[in-house]
Parts: C-alpha cells; sequence; structure tokens
C-alpha cells in the first residue's frame, strides 16, 4: 500500500543531494512514507535524535488520522448520525 509503511522510515543517504538525481530520490522516498531524509553531511548526534523522535511522533500521528479516517468512512457508510473516536495516548 503506496505511502503506508508498518514503521517509522528515515532515509540515511551516503549522497550530499548535490544532483538532481538525489533530490528525486529523496522526494520519491517521502511520497511512499518515508518521514524525513538525512544526508552524509546533515549527521549530527543531537540533530539525528531530534528527526528520529519527530519521524515517530509524526508516524503515530498519521496512524492516528488513518484510524479516525476509517471509523468516519464506517460510521459514513452505516449511516450513522453520532459516533466517538477515541485515540489512546
Amino acid at each position: 500500500h503506496q505511502g503506508v509503511l508498518p514503521l517509522p522510515v528515515i532515509l540515511l543517504t551516503g549522497s550530499t543531494f548535490d544532483q538532481e538525481d538525489d533530490l528525486n530520490l529523496a522526494r520519491q522516498a517521502l511520497q511512499l512514507g518515508a518521514q524525513d531524509y538525512i544526508t552524509k553531511n546533515g549527521v549530527q548526534p543531537e540533530w539525528l535524535m531530534r528527526t528520529v523522535h519527530n519521524a515517530i511522533e509524526r508516524y503515530q500521528l498519521m496512524q492516528d488520522i488513518r484510524t479516525i479516517d476509517e471509523q468516519h468512512r464506517l460510521a459514513t457508510e452505516a449511516g450513522t448520525d453520532l459516533y466517538v473516536v477515541y485515540v489512546d495516548d
């Protein structure tokens, strides 16, 4: 299923994205569901930790949105007038 990966993914590349092909690779990875990308000259411990944390958080939020969308779709198809969405933090 394009754009929905079973876990958060960060593309770590040996490239510096100086070439158009490298930028296209990053765009394609993001379109396929990667949360972020890091170039070889962009890896610093504090920045890497923040990138990983943000990727996990974004992934979890996207999962919550997909769950709510599916619940809404099912409620709409069933003709339900009222439904409650509970998201466990």
